[in-house]
């Protein structure tokens, strides 16, 4: 085997491995995304359960429901200033992603545009 074939051989190689890479990478935005949507289901859910508890409380003539009600919202505010980390954790998330892929992209598009030169070279080298 001569220095040119291994040589192409290890281009070929690498695109493999790359392509193997770009593949990977473009799965993750999409599980990022799926994890953002369930973030933000989360977080609406919970914005609706304090609207319709304080809707309640607001609305009560019952003091124990009142004291009951008014004891929950503390809580459910907390959860949602975690859901709303956590939808900001998924943004990121998804934004990493993407970046991600387009990293891993470019690099195979400059794999490709290797080979392509290295075809040019050996194909001008090859015995007419």
């Amino acid at each position: 085997m001569t220095v040119a074939s291994q040589r192409v051989q290890i281009v070929l190689y690498r695109l493999q491995a790359q392509e193997a890479a770009v593949s990977r990478a473009a799965q993750r935005p999409l599980d990022e995304r799926a994890h953002l949507a369930s973030a933000q289901d989360r977080t609406r859910s919970i914005t609706a359960e304090i609207q319709m508890a304080e809707d309640r409380a607001s609305h009560t003539q019952n003091a124990a429901e009142r004291k009951e009600l008014d004891d929950e919202l503390p809580r459910l505010r907390s959860r949602l200033e975690g859901f709303r980390k956590d939808e900001q954790n998924a943004e990121a998330g998804v934004s990493d992603a993407e970046n991600a892929l387009k990293r891993e992209q470019q690099q195979l598009t400059s794999l490709q545009d290797f080979l392509d030169q290295l075809d040019k070279v050996l194909s001008g080298l090859a015995p007419q």
